[in-house]
């Protein structure tokens, strides 16, 4: 779990071999909490207080600026772009 000043920002699994490491997460850009509320069957203050999103932090950028800032960070790791 990510946390950002008490607040969850994301969540991931991880599986590591002897030769990989397979990581899949989830950072939110924006969050729905009404929606989230009804398909969850929670009351809005049940919990939802605890998430976050990047919007809420003050991150404006597209999630494909983003995207791409991210693989080019990660790029002398990979090798690739």
């Amino acid at each position: 779990m990510l946390t950002v000043a008490g607040r969850i920002l994301g969540g991931a699994a991880q599986h590591l071999t002897q030769e990989a490491l397979l990581h899949h997460g989830i950072i939110p850009h924006t969050l729905d909490r009404r929606l989230l509320a009804s398909v969850f069957h929670l009351s809005t203050g049940e919990g939802l207080g605890r998430l976050t999103c990047l919007e809420d932090l003050g991150l404006r950028e597209s999630p494909a600026g983003l995207a791409s800032r991210l693989a080019h960070a990660l790029s002398p790791v990979s090798g690739e772009v």
